[in-house]
């Protein structure tokens, strides 16, 4: 991951939005590569189940590429 950012969510059916900007997010054609990828991690059974369980329970995940404004200071980022 390049960055990661936690801005409120936009309706009330969700708590907060995970949005992840992946490392090799050069293209909008590797986004859903990168999607598919980071979604089979975190439901790996073998896998930490905290973001498993929170995806589960009101957290949206968006995989944008790193070009895209997301709104406020990153959670993460990878120097």
């Amino acid at each position: 991951m390049r960055r990661t950012h936690l801005p409120p969510a936009a309706d009330d059916d969700t708590d907060a939005r995970l949005v992840v900007v992946p490392a090799s997010s050069g293209t909008d054609d590797q986004l859903p590569a990168d999607a598919r990828q980071l979604t089979e991690t975190v439901r790996d059974p073998a896998a930490d189940p905290l973001p498993r369980v929170r995806l589960d329970r009101g957290l949206d995940l968006a995989v944008v590429p790193e070009a895209r404004a997301v709104p406020g200071l990153p959670l993460y980022r990878r120097h």
